[in-house]
């Protein structure tokens, strides 16, 4: 056995690509560092795609390949020769290294700007060891290399009535993930955060995340069909399915995109939100994230963008008369579980409780009104008798 690597010393190299492209069937373009397209990657994406899923999935899987694909690159080992060591330096690699300004490798933040700081969350290493182990497994079944990326199995799946259940441990290389709520902006966050943005169309874009709870690749993919001016709701096509569903919004949200429109009608096809710059086309995802980014660097805040979801969230979920089940309808959520995280308290909110009772403030208790009484006439109704 040779001796180990010190990830410490490793530096990924800004190589190869991972871009989105509508013109093409898999909706993103994947190359090396040789500039060359990676067949492997594309059958792997190819076959995703005939299995249902939308064009944003091997997009987001080609961010954890491209990451695997650089740390290869920066060792020296082709994709098929990587072994279960080389998965356990990416591991450890990823527990120490620090991830640059909003996950991009080619762009450092700017000078004074709110860093990211800290290192991989145990989130995101356990997707990206997912999508390996999905990568290599389909490649092992076609005739490809041995997957060096450990399985996850399944615990107690042929279980002994006889025997004790099998507490094992976690599938080597999956992070121990601690539960947090999601962060949520109260409502001076919220204002303080619309107060920082310079055009209106940035304000209304952020007043309809709020109020729809939808997600940004869905707010950000409407087009002109999809507002319903007259009932103020919204049509986006959810993440995953590519369903088409109705969202409520709120009446600020609408006057401020008339105000940002003004006259100007949104026929069929053309996008609802567009660059201010330049040839007008449609706006991104990373063009508002970094107009957001440089809103907060003013306010010096650093909320990222899926926390309006979240703010919305927890607002149909505890202040509306909404039902958990519709909530989850509304989120789009595939199950109710992950919908009941927005019903628990939040550290704010359990901070201030336990601080007003320790300052005294007690809740006032409920005043009772004076009993109800039976009328002579009613109770010789029920009774057949005089009141005693």
């Amino acid at each position: 056995m040779g001796p180990f690597r010190d990830v410490r010393t490793i530096v990924l190299p800004i190589v190869g690509k991972a871009k989105r492209d509508a013109a093409d069937v898999l909706g993103v373009v994947f190359t090396d560092a040789s500039g060359s397209r990676v067949p492997a990657v594309e059958l792997f994406f190819r076959n995703l795609i005939a299995n249902g899923a939308s064009t944003r999935t091997p997009y987001s899987y080609a961010q954890d390949l491209l990451r695997w694909w650089r740390f290869l690159h920066a060792v020296g080992i082709p994709w098929n020769r990587a072994s279960r060591t080389e998965v356990d330096d990416f591991v450890l690699w990823m527990r120490q290294a620090t991830p640059k300004h909003g996950g991009d490798w080619r762009h450092r933040s700017e000078e004074g700007a709110p860093a990211v700081g800290g290192r991989f969350a145990p989130r995101t290493i356990t997707h990206s060891i997912a999508v390996l182990a999905a990568f290599y497994t389909f490649h092992e079944q076609h005739d490809g290399p041995i997957s060096p990326v450990p399985p996850v199995g399944r615990n107690n799946a042929h279980h002994n009535p006889g025997q004790p259940f099998d507490h094992s441990r976690r599938a080597d290389g999956r992070q121990k993930i601690p539960w947090t709520a999601p962060k949520a902006l109260t409502d001076d966050e919220a204002d303080d955060l619309t107060a920082s943005l310079r055009h209106t169309r940035d304000e209304a874009i952020v007043e309809f995340f709020l109020s729809s709870g939808a997600r940004a690749s869905e707010l950000l993919g409407m087009n002109g069909e999809d507002l319903d001016w007259g009932r103020q709701r919204i049509r986006v096509r959810r993440k995953g399915s590519n369903a088409e569903q109705w969202l409520p919004a709120s009446p600020e949200a609408f006057v401020l995109l008339r105000k940002h429109l003004g006259t100007r009608p949104l026929p069929w096809g053309v996008p609802v939100w567009s660059t201010l710059r330049g040839q007008s086309r449609r706006l991104t995802y990373h063009a508002f994230r970094a107009a957001l980014r440089r809103a907060q660097h003013r306010a010096g805040t650093n909320h990222t963008m899926h926390v309006f979801r979240h703010t919305a969230a927890y607002r149909f979920a505890n202040e509306s008369d909404m039902t958990v089940p519709q909530v989850k309808e509304l989120l789009g959520h595939r199950f109710i579980t992950t919908t009941q995280i927005y019903t628990e308290a939040r550290p704010e909110e359990v901070l201030e409780a336990a601080a007003a009772y320790l300052r005294g403030e007690r809740r006032q208790p409920i005043a009772r009104g004076p009993m109800l009484q039976y009328s002579d006439k009613a109770r010789r109704a029920l009774f057949g008798r005089p009141p005693a």
